[in-house]
């Protein structure tokens, strides 16, 4: 396929997708979700307006049972059910939904973890389990379920001892909506719930991108309609996958040349679970290779008075978040949960704390709107303000503000 042909292609690929932006400036834009809740708010947003759904008076039963059917449990008799959203387990954890079912031949513990923009953490799938077991649910009695928005696979992070075979992985763009779309027919004499669910299925239509099918159709057909173009598309996906690659990589060294302007001291050891960021960790990040997230870089706080460190770390899972962590002598990094390291909890400040930090939370692409930094999902957004120099340079100046405020706070406050 000759230059000016490969030109073309993407020529008509561009102008198809101009036709749809400007179909959808006309759209109304008007969303009940988007005005009172960031859009991609796993807990106060999705699972509140899930459980929500189940617990609804009136339809409550209806909405469950269709959930159900998606998980092929049909259940003829009448069953009691208890929804239970951010429900405490041992450990500092804590179940983004829970369904307690039972009727008289049938009892079940479905976990529902909910992920858009968090990322896992450590083997809180099998913790989770382990904690309905103690409540009396055998493994054949507890369903666990990962709820993303493609209906990607938990990592072995998140699994422990759980097999990856145990967890049932549904997704917004399919399952949800699916599921939404069948809430609507039971309600649709039901004015004001009826129009809270089709603002709810838009919502989930704009994150997933499912809501842009007659543009994916046209664009297939215009593909389709030369042998050359088809061709070509085939090298689209090696293409954006070299694309994540250098603009993650570019992050970091931004970052990192930012960061040097708090006068902190970089770390430059590396353990297992504190390793910097290179070239090669960023290209198998987007490969199917085991251990290929958790990189990044660190920073000593302070020296404590066990002779143990505080350190600063910002660091990628799906998500690019920070935190503080502490690492003993001997090198380990599990001992986070032990209070003594700071004065008062990193969670009045607004961070979560769990077993590898004292403390952490996302960094995000606008504090107002609280979007995050997902190189997992790595949307034409986040490669636009990547690839532009001014963005980048605006982006990571707001990252290492946002820590210093966070820094000065802390300390401010006595907590470090």
């Amino acid at each position: 396929m000759e230059k000016q042909e490969y030109k073309l292609f993407f020529e008509n690929l561009d102008l198809i997708k101009r036709k749809y932006d400007i179909l959808h400036s006309f759209e109304d834009e008007f969303n009940i979700f988007s005005i009172l809740r960031n859009e991609r708010d796993e807990v106060n947003l999705h699972s509140k307006f899930i459980g929500e759904l189940l617990k609804n008076k009136s339809f409550g039963d209806i909405f469950l049972k269709l959930f159900l059917e998606i998980l092929e449990i049909e259940i003829e008799e009448e069953l009691n059910k208890s929804i239970y959203l951010e429900y405490g387990v041992s450990d500092n954890g804590r179940i983004d939904i829970l369904l307690k079912i039972n009727s008289k031949s049938f009892k079940r513990a479905v976990i529902i973890e909910n992920k858009i923009d968090a990322g896992d953490q450590w083997q809180q799938l099998q913790r989770y389990v382990e904690a309905m077991k103690k409540e009396g649910y055998s493994k054949d009695e507890i369903t666990i379920i990962y709820l993303t928005l493609a209906g990607e696979t938990p990592s072995n992070y998140s699994l422990g001892c759980i097999q990856d075979e145990e967890v049932i992985k549904l997704s917004y763009k399919e399952h949800i909506i699916s599921w939404i779309e069948k809430c609507i027919k039971e309600v649709a004499a039901v004015p004001s719930l009826r129009e809270t669910l089709i603002q709810y299925k838009k919502l989930l239509e704009k994150l997933t991108g499912k809501g842009e099918k007659k543009m994916i159709d046209e664009l297939k057909e215009m593909i389709l309609s030369k042998e050359k173009y088809l061709s070509a598309a085939y090298l689209i996906p090696d293409i954006l996958l070299e694309i994540k690659r250098v603009l993650q990589y570019r992050f970091w060294e931004k970052l990192e040349v930012e960061m040097e302007k708090l006068n902190l001291k970089e770390v430059k050891f590396e353990d297992e679970f504190n390793t910097k960021f290179d070239l090669d960790k960023v290209n198998k990040f987007y490969t199917t290779s085991t251990n290929k997230r958790f990189y990044g870089i660190m920073y000593e706080i302070k020296e404590l008075e066990d002779g143990n460190k505080l350190y600063l770390r910002i660091e990628v899972d799906h998500n690019i978040y920070l935190g503080l962590r502490v690492i003993d002598k001997d090198g380990n990094s599990n001992k986070n949960l032990d209070k003594q390291y700071l004065n008062r909890s990193l969670k009045e400040f607004g961070f979560t704390t769990n077993n590898m930090w004292l403390g952490w939370r996302h960094c995000y692409l606008d504090e107002t709107s609280l979007e995050t930094i997902n190189f997992n999902k790595f949307d034409a957004k986040l490669a636009g303000i990547l690839r532009d120099e001014d963005k980048l340079k605006k982006l990571v100046e707001s990252i290492v503000v946002s820590i210093k405020k966070d820094l000065d706070k802390l300390k401010e406050n006595e907590v470090i």
